[in-house]
């Protein structure tokens, strides 16, 4: 598998595939020489190749988990300033923990995703990490979130109508 026939790469593109062959171990560029030399490949040797493209191993090629999309998207929200949710998260100052830079220890310390679940933080105040996160229900969330400001006013609203409506009953009932 080659460049098609008078195609070259920009130059960030073969800055970028000179990093990437820079990273790799030399065991792993033996492998992958072999692989595209045409030996036969072993179902183990496949899955040994699959663990290095995608690094973390849990997605087949081309897929992603649903364990991976939640760490993809929580990076998103925030450290990416273009991130529709970015004003809710990055902009507030919510960080991901070192740690969790790297999604195989978002993983080890996350572990699946049970069905049904999504990442949720215990203290909305605070970032995303091992002590402040887990997997919870929808129902579980909703009960876990921050007060926004548009639910603070009407809140206050409705408390000054219900004050209304009692000096309406009391007035109401001294009249009879």
């Amino acid at each position: 598998m080659g460049m098609p026939k008078g195609h070259k790469h920009t130059a960030e593109t073969k800055a970028k595939m000179s990093a990437s062959h820079l990273k790799m171990t030399d065991e792993t560029r033996a492998k992958i020489s072999a692989a595209n030399k045409g030996q036969k490949r072993s179902d183990a040797f496949r899955a040994k190749m699959s663990k290095i493209k995608t690094k973390h191993g849990y997605a087949k090629r081309g897929q992603k988990t649903s364990e991976y999309t939640t760490w993809e998207s929580m990076n998103a929200r925030c450290n990416n300033q273009n991130n529709p949710s970015y004003e809710d998260y990055g902009g507030r100052g919510i960080k991901v923990c070192e740690s969790w830079k790297n999604f195989q220890h978002f993983y080890d310390d996350m572990g699946e995703r049970p069905e049904g679940m999504s990442l949720d933080r215990i203290d909305n105040s605070l970032g995303y990490d091992k002590e402040n996160c887990r997997w919870a229900t929808a129902k579980e969330q909703i009960h876990n979130q921050r007060p926004r400001r548009h639910h603070q006013a009407f809140k206050q609203r409705i408390q000054a109508l219900e004050a209304e409506n009692d000096l309406l009953k009391s007035q109401i009932l001294d009249l009879v």
